[in-house]
């Protein structure tokens, strides 16, 4: 084998192995905003339940960087849409809406809660 032959194929395996390196990153990225994301849902699960229920404090323990906002809006007669916003650490937004049943059959007022 040559001197030429052998650096022809450390290239080859060298950008073989450079190959592999950026997908166990790009892996390792998205196996973690992942993880960011579905800790994001879960507590935003968890304040809809918990405003649900009339917990005083709906926002309980939220992950870091984690913010939750709360709304109540009449939807219909004896009928409220509650929607709970939670923006996660880096910037990103998820929305929940469900529709509850008023305590009352009178529309409630709106009505906005950060947590």
């Amino acid at each position: 084998m040559t001197l030429l032959e052998s650096l022809a194929a450390l290239v080859i395996l060298g950008t073989t192995a450079v190959g592999f390196l950026e997908v166990f990153h790009t892996t390792a990225r998205v196996t973690r905003d992942a993880g960011d994301w579905a800790q994001v849902t879960a507590y935003a699960e968890s304040v809809m339940e918990q405003t649900k229920l009339d917990v005083a404090n709906a926002a309980g323990d939220a992950p870091a960087g984690v913010s939750a906002r709360v709304e109540t809006r009449p939807w219909a007669l004896g009928v409220s849409e509650v929607i709970v916003v939670v923006t996660s650490a880096a910037g990103r937004r998820l929305e929940l809406r469900r529709l509850t049943r008023n305590s009352t059959a009178e529309f409630a007022s709106p009505s906005t809660v950060p947590r």
